[in-house]
């Protein structure tokens, strides 16, 4: 799985398989707060987190994965707001 997501990003030149995965992942988390909790500045950390997110995934992949995923991971738990 691994190798697929790294060749998706990699042959992902103008980000289209990117930004419609991230859109998904920012539409998962506001929908999983609800609407009730959801309000302008829980949106901007939601769409700040997931971009940063997904930016450094890209970056990771394609400089060729030098970290463990397990270390990717970690680093991701450990910024968590």
């Amino acid at each position: 799985m691994q190798k697929l997501y790294q060749q998706l990003f990699l042959y992902d030149k103008n980000d289209e398989f990117s930004n419609k995965l991230l859109r998904s992942r920012i539409k998962y988390a506001k929908k999983h707060i609800g609407k009730k909790n959801l309000n302008d500045m829980i949106s901007f950390a939601i769409e700040l987190y997931w971009s940063g997110h997904f930016y450094m995934i890209k970056k990771w992949l394609r400089q060729g994965m030098k970290e463990s995923p397990e270390i990717m991971g970690k680093y991701a738990y450990e910024s968590l707001p």
